[in-house]
């Protein structure tokens, strides 16, 4: 049940993330997006939140902390690729990704422990 918790609340935390800022923009940069999308930081669902939102490059950095052994038994890419699901359902995330631009998705355990995400360069097939 707990994995499924997990996957829930990550899939709702890409849809929200994505809903929150990621409007369409001429810009390419990740340093604009992550602008429009700070009020989004600090936000929570469940036991997990948004710790920050921070360009790296051209990458766009979600960084997210839960409560200690929150990601045990989640491999690193699958808590991406549930956090992607929910992100990639808004039409303007995934136009995001469809413009060549760059998101990765980073995690800690109660502010500890951090992971760095894959970088993800499109949603994935319906």
């Amino acid at each position: 049940m707990r994995g499924f918790v997990t996957i829930a609340i990550l899939f709702l935390f890409g849809a929200v993330v994505a809903q929150g800022g990621c409007t369409r923009h001429s810009g390419s940069g990740a340093d604009y997006y992550a602008r429009q999308m700070q009020h989004m930081v600090g936000r929570s669902i469940g036991p997990l939140r948004l710790k920050s939102i921070e360009p790296d490059g051209n990458v766009l950095v979600f960084t997210l902390d839960g409560p200690e052994g929150w990601r045990r038994g989640t491999p690193s890419y699958a808590i991406t690729a549930y956090f992607l699901e929910g992100f990639c359902k808004s039409r303007e995330a995934s136009t995001y990704l469809a413009a060549g631009r760059t998101l990765r998705l980073d995690t800690f355990e109660d502010g500890r422990s951090p992971i760095r995400g894959t970088p993800v360069q499109h949603c994935p097939h319906p």
